[in-house]
């Protein structure tokens, strides 16, 4: 009986594995190319930053809604299935439209659908491993090998057969990544609770409103770096290829942070890694502001893997331990609605300071902001060291 259970869970855990390789071995050719396909079907600027920031703003609500209907129904599975047949439909539309008005309606339409998808995995892998939620990390690196693998070798498609490989690639990936889920539990832990209720009294745990408030701002740190970055980098004089190495370099620095998440999460608890990575990005802010020569820019994405790869590890275990059992689904989706939403504050705001004050400085004052945040976070969790009934574990 025991070695039949240890077996259905190394083939749950397998399954997982597989999920983020597929998951992000199919975004990283295609969140990449995307906004080029944008301009080479003929869409102007302005035209191109609605597109890309719908899907953000989408999910900051439908998310949570997913979230909250799922551990209401107790059907994440037929949710999630649902939703990536929808996906599927929609990203096929994508590639064969050429209006801007209908590609705003199939986008808001395939956020809709697909919205769940992303959380739910999350959901299901920290109730698959159960009271070792701190290994998250180290299932989560299998996304990271995914992206890192995928995305030269559809830059090479593309240069070889067209942008329209973008498309072809994603969802034959995420056609076998729906298969694939019917690997891992998917049923949560039967305990049933009533959502709007307990979700109202988790929006009202002060521990965990300070928890998002942290979350909001890497998410806004790391959504500068990803939009700011490369024009950054052209602004010195560095090189397309060296910029190709910089997103190497920084997804090579994910792998091993994954892997040791779990034993820094034990060593010094969610919350103090969470500050840790603040702090990471702190430096790697001003370091960005400083140096100009290409190898130390380059050197400087080492220090990637402290950041959001840590800050997530942190992040999920943190919200699966505060929030009820029977509400980590919608708990993982406001977690991911407000990384999001950091992701699309981060790029408003560091659009203007990039217009006005150039990356440089946009860099400086990011460190410096992120500073006066992590002073006030450490000030907020000090000051509210006792948590609310409405959580049941401290993490």
């Amino acid at each position: 009986m025991q070695n039949s259970l240890a077996a259905n869970q190394a083939l749950a855990e397998f399954s997982a594995k597989a999920l983020y390789f597929l998951f992000f071995a199919a975004f990283a050719g295609y969140v990449s190319f995307l906004a080029v396909f944008y301009e080479d079907i003929g869409l102007v600027g302005w035209q191109i930053g609605v597109l890309t920031s719908i899907p953000p703003l989408a999910t900051l609500v439908v998310a949570p809604l997913w979230g909250a209907i799922a551990d209401a129904t107790h059907k994440r599975r037929l949710i999630m299935v649902l939703g990536l047949i929808g996906n599927l439909g929609a990203v096929a539309l994508i590639s064969v439209t050429r209006s801007f008005q209908w590609l705003v309606v199939v986008i808001i339409a395939n956020v809709i659908v697909s919205a769940p998808v992303a959380p739910f995995l999350d959901g299901s892998v920290v109730d698959l491993l159960g009271d070792h939620q701190e290994r998250y990390g180290r299932i989560r690196l299998w996304g990271a090998v995914g992206w890192g693998l995928s995305a030269p070798i559809v830059g090479m498609l593309v240069d070889a057969w067209g942008l329209v490989w973008i498309f072809y690639i994603y969802i034959a990936l995420m056609f076998v990544f729906l298969l694939v889920t019917y690997g891992l539990p998917m049923g949560g832990n039967g305990e049933r609770v009533q959502v709007w209720r307990e979700m109202g009294a988790l929006m009202r745990n002060w521990q965990w409103l300070i928890f998002l408030l942290a979350v909001l701002i890497s998410g806004t740190a790391g959504s500068i770096v990803t939009n700011y970055l490369f024009l950054h980098m052209n602004s010195l004089g560095i090189k397309g290829s060296v910029m190709g190495w910089a997103l190497t370099v920084g997804t090579v620095s994910e792998i091993p942070v994954f892997f040791f998440a779990d034993t820094l999460i034990r060593r010094f608890g969610a919350r103090r890694v969470m500050l840790f990575a603040l702090l990471a990005y702190i430096v790697r802010m001003l370091l960005y502001a400083v140096v100009i020569s290409p190898i130390g820019t380059l050197s400087i994405q080492l220090i990637h893997g402290l950041t959001y790869p840590l800050m997530w590890s942190a992040a999920i275990n943190y919200a699966a331990k505060t929030a009820l059992p029977g509400l980590r689904a919608t708990a993982q989706s406001i977690l991911s609605s407000t990384m999001g939403f950091g992701g699309v504050f981060g790029g408003l705001i560091g659009g203007m300071v990039y217009q006005a004050s150039g990356s440089a400085r946009l860099f400086l004052y990011t460190s410096v902001a992120v500073f006066g945040a992590f002073i006030l976070l450490v000030s907020l969790w000090r000051g509210n060291a006792q948590q609310p009934a409405a959580a049941r574990e401290q993490p």
